[in-house]
């Protein structure tokens, strides 16, 4: 049986765990762990091979017992004993998706950035953004570019 614990330390200062089996058997992440809070966050996760991977997590499918990074980077084996030596890479991997069964340790390196708070549920609001809004003509997109000087005008161009 194969299970990882994930650590994070909270924007408040608290550590947290959280155990998943990855063997595809069970999982016995908490419900609110099991939610996702983690996706976007920094991990760094150890292989059986003793290979140190950093990336964002992507996601964890608890069916196929897989854990999904992107934008990794491999350190190699570092100082840890393995059978096979591995020299850290320079390399940076779109994504690695990676056997549950496969990895020996996993850690939230930091926490995925807070997303935007939502609206209310309104129906008269048809979308939402930050930032200072739109004011006047200078917010809409332009219709191309100018006339040199003294081209011809077409009609309905300003």
């Amino acid at each position: 049986e194969s299970v990882v614990t994930a650590t994070v330390q909270s924007r408040r200062g608290r550590e947290q765990s959280a155990d998943a089996d990855l063997d595809g058997s069970k999982a016995t992440l908490p419900p609110a762990v099991m939610a996702m809070p983690y996706i976007g966050s920094k991990i760094s996760l150890i292989s059986k091979a003793e290979i140190r991977y950093e990336g964002i997590l992507y996601t964890i499918d608890m069916a196929a017992a897989t854990v999904a990074l992107s934008d990794v980077r491999s350190f190699g084996t570092e100082d840890r004993p393995a059978a096979a030596p591995v020299a850290p890479s320079a390399e940076v991997f779109r994504y690695i998706i990676f056997r549950g069964s496969d990895i020996k340790d996993l850690h939230v390196l930091t926490e995925a950035p807070q997303a935007a708070p939502a609206p209310p549920a309104d129906p008269a609001i048809m979308s939402t953004g930050m930032g200072p809004p739109p004011s006047g003509p200078a917010s809409t997109p332009a219709s191309g570019p100018a006339p040199a000087a003294g081209a011809p005008q077409v009609p309905g161009q300003v």
